[in-house]
């Protein structure tokens, strides 16, 4: 039987964030190294860039939970997704937005690259309008 394509996705969220096995206790939060770096172009303002990037964030954050701490055009990624610790760091800048995230190994890298990098795509595109 195959799982349903929204675990498939949420796996994909978790693998891409994830640090590492999760902890018995969200205070144990493991030390996070950010190794996958993701960079999109964008033609919009720093300004719109940064609503879209909200707007992709709300859809995480109702969908799984994930808590984001806004510095300036910073934004800080966290939170417990089927028992794997995500930290991540995305900056919206003039043209393009990066992020930086913890490598989630071998075996799930490509497929949360290919998540996360079509999610910025998605969000990023010029004609995509949240409805």
């Amino acid at each position: 039987m195959r799982p349903p394509p929204c675990l498939a996705v949420f796996l994909a969220v978790a693998a891409v964030l994830s640090s590492g096995i999760a902890q018995a206790e969200e205070s144990q939060s493991p030390a996070v190294s950010h190794s996958m770096m993701f960079e999109q172009p964008h033609p919009f303002s720093r300004a719109e860039a940064r609503e879209r990037i909200q707007q992709l964030l709300d859809y995480w954050s109702s969908r799984w939970g994930i808590r984001r701490d806004w510095h300036g055009d910073s934004v800080s990624v966290q939170g417990w997704v089927m028992g794997v610790f995500i930290d991540a760091e995305l900056v919206v800048g003039d043209h393009w937005v990066s992020a930086s995230a913890s490598d989630p190994g071998l075996f799930l890298r490509n497929a949360a690259f290919g998540y996360v990098s079509g999610k910025l795509r998605k969000y990023l595109h010029p004609s995509y309008q949240e409805g």
